[in-house]
């Protein structure tokens, strides 16, 4: 397991209505409109998991052969909201440029929270 970071705001909850409305202003989010499927690599069982209405995915664009082919927006699961926060894992947290660190930061901004890591720290992005 990785380490984690949170959006969450002290004193008050995000309600779920508050986390889309503030998704729906960033251009890259969208809420995940289908569950998920793990595999077992040693028996190959598919286990299938329902997705949370709060869930986010995340979209970078394809190469050019890919958006010739119609598929222009890779889309991948990238935000969990669950308890009246939301649970994220940019891809390089150290890279100010990560598209999940910038979504995140935005969602912080818009709902006047902090982005908290594992431990309880702090980060202002």
């Amino acid at each position: 397991m990785g380490y984690s970071f949170y959006i969450e705001r002290a004193g008050s909850d995000i309600s779920l209505e508050e986390w889309l409305a503030a998704a729906a202003g960033i251009a890259n989010l969208r809420q995940r409109g289908e569950g998920y499927t793990a595999v077992n690599a040693g028996t190959r069982e598919s286990i299938e998991l329902a997705s949370s209405p709060g869930d986010l995915e995340i979209g970078s664009p394809q190469s050019f052969i890919m958006r010739i082919a119609g598929r222009g927006v890779n889309w991948e699961p990238a935000f969990f909201f669950c308890g009246q926060r939301a649970k994220f894992r940019p891809r390089d947290i150290d890279d100010r440029h990560d598209p999940v660190r910038k979504a995140a930061a935005k969602l912080a901004q818009a709902l006047g929270a902090s982005i908290v890591g594992d431990e309880g720290e702090q980060y202002a992005w």
